[in-house]
C-alpha cells in the first residue's frame, strides 16, 4: 500500500480518479460434518446405519444424486453439462458459452471434473471401524451463473461428504452491475475500470460490497446446487468463511 501511495502522489497530476474495491472473493461454506466424530454421530445417531454400509452404499448414492441434479438442471434450462478432466481454463469455458450462445442471465453451464478433495475414509478401530479425515478423488461440480446483481459467479461443490461448497464472486463485476442499474457511465477493460463518469458515487457503491447480506445470498446459491441440504441435512446450517479475498485500486488517467 505504501508503494501505491507513493505512485499516486508522484503521478497525481495525471490521475483523474482512484477507485478502491474488492476484486476476487471466495466464500467457503462447510457443514458441521467436517470432523470424523461429527460424521460418526451423523451416521450412528441420525441415519442409524452401519458405518461400512454408509461408505459402500449411501455415500456413493449421495454423490450420484448431486450429479443427477446438475444434469437435470442443465437439461431443463437448455444449458451445457460437460464432464472434463485434465488442465483447462474453466472461466474461459464459461465465457465461451456466454459468447457463443448469447447468454444474458441465469445458468450458463455446469462442469463436472474429477479432483482430489478433503473427505473421509473408514479404517479398522479397536471396537468398530472409525472414520478418519483423508483426501478422496471424487466428482466436483462447477456451476456458472450470470447474475443480475453479481455478474459472472461460479459455485464449486464437492460431491462427497462434507459437501464443501465454494462461491466465487468478483467485486469489479458486482460494481459494474450496480453502475449499469444506476445508469452511471464507465469503461471496463478486463478486470479494471479505466474510466468513471462519477468516481465519487462509484466509490460509495463499492463501499457497500462488504456490507451485503452475504449469508442469505450464499445460502441461496448453496441450496440451489445441493438438494441434499433440504432432503438429508435440514438441521445442518452452513458456516461461511472468506477464503481468500482480494482488493484492488483502479486508476483512471
Amino acid at each position: 500500500m505504501k508503494t501505491l501511495s507513493r505512485f499516486i502522489a508522484k503521478f497525481t497530476g495525471l490521475i483523474v480518479a482512484v477507485l478502491s474495491c474488492f476484486d476476487r472473493v471466495i466464500f467457503k461454506g462447510h457443514l458441521s460434518l467436517s470432523a470424523p466424530r461429527e460424521l460418526e454421530y451423523f451416521v450412528d445417531c441420525i441415519l442409524k446405519v452401519r458405518r461400512s454400509d454408509f461408505m459402500k452404499t449411501l455415500a456413493p448414492q449421495y454423490s450420484d444424486r448431486l450429479v443427477a441434479h446438475a444434469r437435470n438442471w442443465a437439461g431443463k434450462a437448455g444449458r451445457t453439462y460437460e464432464y472434463r478432466t485434465g488442465q483447462f481454463r474453466k472461466d474461459e469455458w464459461a465465457q465461451g458459452l456466454i459468447r457463443d450462445r448469447r447468454i444474458s442471465e441465469g445458468l450458463v453451464g455446469i462442469l463436472c471434473t474429477l479432483e482430489t478433495c478433503p473427505s473421509f475414509a473408514l479404517v479398522p478401530g479397536a471396537k468398530r471401524p472409525q472414520f478418519v479425515s483423508r483426501p478422496r478423488q471424487q466428482r466436483v461440480l462447477y456451476y456458472y451463473f450470470l447474475d443480475r446483481e453479481f455478474g459472472l459467479v461460479h459455485v464449486r461443490l464437492q460431491t462427497w461428504l462434507p459437501f464443501t461448497v465454494l462461491v466465487y464472486v468478483n467485486g469489479h463485476e458486482w460494481l459494474a452491475q450496480q453502475m449499469v442499474h444506476q445508469k452511471l457511465g464507465f469503461v471496463q477493460q478486463h478486470n479494471a475500470f479505466t474510466q468513471l463518469d462519477d468516481p465519487a458515487e462509484a466509490q460509495r457503491i463499492a463501499d457497500r460490497f462488504a456490507k451485503l447480506d452475504w449469508p442469505k445470498t450464499l445460502d441461496r446459491r448453496a441450496r440451489q446446487v445441493n438438494p441434499l441440504l433440504r432432503e438429508l441435512l435440514p438441521g445442518y446450517p452452513i458456516h461461511w468463511v472468506v477464503d481468500p479475498a482480494e482488493s484492488a485500486t483502479d486508476l483512471s488517467l
